[in-house]
């Protein structure tokens, strides 16, 4: 049921029926957040990374942050859901939130800061020893758009 959600959240997103899919988010985190049963509570993730997008979607910059972007030390295996801190979390989600860190992270700071707000991101996460084809791929799309093809091939 919960995937069913998630996908009728990115239907109404699609069909710019923002408020409706935000609402959407909204309470199908806190059907689950909640419970006692990490299990289950970890199945508020997914919507409130969506809500996340909606909000950056609609240039909700700092709000948007708190959602995908994970607390500053990006190896703890926790993440804070509507207020509650979930963990220990499986290697699976702290991967996907890792990986929405890294991509959905960039485009927000690409949106909000321009190049070097996404650069500074990326930055940010190499120190944290956050490594991998992503990372090497959004710092490529930098130097291109900065036309400096030279430099993105030794990135």
């Amino acid at each position: 049921m919960s995937a069913v959600l998630n996908n009728f959240a990115f239907v109404l997103f699609k069909g710019e029926m923002l408020d409706e899919a935000a609402r959407l988010c909204r309470g199908h985190y806190g059907c689950f957040v909640s419970s006692s049963s990490l299990s289950i509570a970890k199945l508020a993730i997914q919507p409130w990374i969506n809500e996340g997008r909606l909000l950056a979607r609609t240039a909700r910059f700092e709000q948007a942050r708190t959602r995908l972007l994970p607390s500053p030390d990006l190896g703890t295996a926790a993440v804070i859901v509507a207020g509650k801190t979930l963990s220990p979390l499986d290697k699976d989600t702290v991967d996907v939130c890792q990986n929405v860190a890294i991509v959905d992270g960039f485009f927000l700071e690409l949106k909000s800061g321009g190049l070097d707000a996404a650069e500074n991101h990326l930055a940010k996460l190499k120190e944290a020893c956050v490594s991998g084809n992503i990372i090497l791929e959004l710092s490529l799309q930098i130097e291109l758009a900065r036309n400096k093809p030279d430099e993105a091939a030794y990135s």
